[in-house]
C-alpha cells in the first residue's frame, strides 16, 4: 500500500541521515541537484 511504501522510504531516509550525519549540512548547501529538484 501507499502507507508502506512512505513509512518505508522515510524509515531509509532516517537510516542513511543517522549513517551520515556530515551529509545533512550538505542538504543546506544550494546544490545544482538540489534546485532542479526543486528542494
Amino acid at each position: 500500500s501507499f502507507t508502506e511504501y512512505y513509512v518505508i522510504h522515510m524509515y531509509n531516509e532516517y537510516k542513511n541521515v543517522a549513517k551520515k550525519p556530515n551529509k545533512k549540512p550538505n542538504k543546506n548547501t544550494p546544490q545544482p541537484n538540489e534546485r532542479n529538484h526543486g528542494t
